[in-house]
């Protein structure tokens, strides 16, 4: 059975918005996961915009977000492909019997994609903050330089 309400928010959105993290929640190390090797031209697109809309907030980035965008990167072509075939073929098909009366009407396998991609990448991005509902509970301060340890580190993130 679901649970009720909101889901969690995580505690790096929470520090973000200026609450306080929650005791004992694991912190994710921050920086950019590896794409994944078998994505297709498109996704890898897709992916590399991702990464570039989730590096304008600083810290925000995990590496453990790899299989959520993942997730939106292998979709995102899906879904562009889908509301292409809807905008030029339209959403319905219309049955019809012999004298052309209609019979029913249905929406076509690429418009409930279309639906259904879009709830699942709004959810996704929703998630990661890239939403204006999810970027409203975002509070960021100006970026400040490396940390000292990422100094010591030669500036690798992560490494």
């Amino acid at each position: 059975m679901a649970g009720h309400g909101p889901a969690p928010m995580p505690g790096a959105l929470r520090v973000l918005t200026g609450k306080r993290a929650k005791r004992g929640e694991p912190a994710a190390v921050t920086g950019e996961p590896t794409m994944p090797a078998d994505l297709s031209r498109e996704e890898r697109a897709a992916w590399r915009q991702l990464i570039r809309e989730l590096q304008t907030v600083p810290g925000l980035l995990a590496r453990a977000d790899r299989g959520v965008l993942e997730l939106a990167a292998r979709m995102t072509p899906m879904f562009r492909e889908a509301a292409r075939h809807v905008r030029e073929n339209g959403s319905t098909l219309v049955a019809r019997d012999e004298r052309g009366a209609v019979k029913f009407v249905q929406t076509t396998p690429q418009g409930q994609m279309v639906v259904k991609l879009g709830a699942s990448l709004k959810t996704i991005f929703a998630e990661l903050g890239l939403t204006p509902s999810g970027r409203s509970r975002l509070s960021v301060s100006a970026a400040s330089g490396p940390s000292r340890l990422d100094a010591f580190r030669g500036g690798r993130h992560g490494a």
